[in-house]
């Protein structure tokens, strides 16, 4: 679970305390949660040593495969979205604001904090750009992400 932030949209931009005054600590927050959650879901999940790899996290789902199936390794990047509607996530690396692609990660997950909503995006659908626009606040929503909302089973 996740811990305690306002339903709907924030009037405050750090929704869940100091860790969102500083994007370095919101974003370990995100992961963090991002961990728990696929912890919950039965995924195995591991991280890289450093800060080099263009993905968070590797996550296994081998073991939800019927009948022994080899499953396969995702490489995974976390954003966060403490504030909004409307929800526009970043969707590019350091300051040179390269944009993610294929190369770097399979799968986006980025949460939507004061909602306490996963989207789980196939980096594919989306790239290369410098953001994306999500609608999770609008129901039901035709929004061109909209069908990753919750797509936990990305990982099966």
């Amino acid at each position: 679970m996740l811990p305690s932030q306002p339903r709907g949209p924030c009037p405050d931009p750090r929704p869940i305390g100091s860790a969102h005054a500083n994007p370095k600590l919101a974003g370990e927050w995100a992961e963090s949660a991002f961990l728990s959650a696929a912890l919950a879901r039965g995924l195995i999940v591991s991280r890289p040593f450093g800060e080099s790899a263009a993905y968070d996290f590797i996550v296994d789902s081998r073991w939800l495969r019927p009948g022994g199936d080899r499953g396969r390794l995702w490489r995974v990047q976390v954003r966060s979205i403490s504030c909004g509607p409307p929800f526009r996530v970043t969707t590019f690396h350091g300051t040179a604001k390269r944009p993610i692609t294929i190369a770097d990660a399979d799968l986006l997950a980025v949460l939507i904090v004061p909602l306490a909503r996963w989207y789980i995006i196939p980096v594919a659908a989306f790239a290369p750009t410098l953001g994306i626009w999500l609608f999770p606040h609008v129901n039901p929503s035709r929004g061109r992400f909209e069908r990753f909302r919750e797509a936990w089973h990305r990982f099966r």
